[in-house]
């Protein structure tokens, strides 16, 4: 009991700092300027960016196309959200000036372009392996002038790929680009069914991949099996990482085996259910009883535990009825 009083104070010490600097940041921003921007997914590597907004700026709709000025020139991306935030806030996240709302043009342009890539797909297919480079090409993406086309590919390897680059400038007659990407970004882009039967999270919603350890795994109880913890990609399971704080909790009970005294009796742990919040004790006739977590760790620990690592319905920086559009337009479209 001792150890658990010191994990709660040392809890709310943390808390108690994190509200300290929350207020001293939010003093902070008094004097900061507020911009609006429009967050953009990028239609080739399905990245999220921010675009600068003119004062001026047209009604911009949900999953709307739109063209966007990049340093790689001008390109159509779809329109998420339009925004305010502190300038100094997101000034690393701007990569991109809005310029339109996608024309008829454009549209069409952008479907000519992508014609024009998949043919470039199989001339460059041909080239790696004319140049026996160890690389595997994932996805051919044209700017909406065709000035610039760049190639993404993976490989366990770093690759020579000069003269490669030499042999399709004098081909495509356009500046090129290759990209290696790693093979999360690779599923991203290509899209695929996960284990659970549903798109893959990250080429469904995800705009960042955490780092995920085996120490996630471990803490959740889930048998070290390669095929099971595995994705498409061959990496941890992201679902591991959503899951992750409501393990929180595990901070303030004892390990499984270990001996613990309630109401005046005396169990055996033999069982945390973190999903279901129930512990799983052994009494001296090595009966089984279900305990409630949130009785065991008393009500002021629960509400913390409850209010900052328990998942709300449903918190993603993407808003929910944006979820269900895209929904929508994944089963429909």
């Amino acid at each position: 009991m001792i150890e658990l009083e010191i994990n709660l104070y040392q809890k709310v010490y943390e808390e108690t700092s994190k509200e300290k600097n929350k207020k001293d940041n939010l003093d902070n921003k008094v004097n900061k300027e507020k911009i609006t921007v429009l967050k953009y997914k990028t239609l080739d590597t399905e990245k999220f960016f921010l675009a600068t907004l003119p004062p001026n700026f047209p009604k911009i709709s949900y999953s709307q196309k739109v063209v966007v000025k990049t340093e790689r020139g001008l390109e159509i991306v779809k329109a998420i959200k339009v925004l305010e935030a502190y300038k100094e806030d997101i000034e690393n996240d701007i990569k991109a000036e809005f310029v339109r709302i996608a024309t008829k043009e454009d549209l069409e342009k952008y479907k000519e372009n992508e014609k024009y890539c998949e043919n470039a797909y199989k001339i460059a297919r041909k080239l790696i392996k004319k140049h026996n480079l160890p690389m595997k090409l994932i996805h051919v993406y044209m700017t909406l002038k065709g000035e610039r086309i760049i190639f993404y590919f993976t490989s366990p390897t770093r690759v020579d790929f000069r003269e490669l680059v030499k042999e399709l400038a004098k081909t495509f007659k356009r500046r090129i680009e290759l990209r290696q990407i790693g093979v999360r970004d690779a599923v991203k882009i290509l899209g695929a069914l996960g284990p659970c039967g549903r798109e893959c999270c990250c080429k469904y919603f995800l705009e960042h991949f955490k780092s995920i350890t085996l120490d996630i795994v471990k803490k959740q109880g889930i048998p070290l099996n390669p095929i099971k913890i595995s994705g498409i990609c061959g990496r941890l399971l992201c679902c591991f990482a959503f899951e992750d704080p409501i393990y929180f909790i595990k901070t303030f009970l004892p390990e499984v085996g270990s001996e613990v005294e309630i109401e005046g009796k005396k169990y055996i742990l033999k069982y945390i259910d973190v999903v279901k919040e129930e512990l799983y004790l052994m009494d001296e006739n090595e009966k089984i009883i279900v305990y409630p977590i949130k009785k065991f760790v008393g009500e002021e620990i629960w509400n913390r535990y409850k209010e900052h690592c328990r998942p709300k319905a449903y918190s993603s920086i993407i808003e929910k009825d944006e979820l269900n559009q895209e929904k929508e337009e994944f089963e429909y479209n």
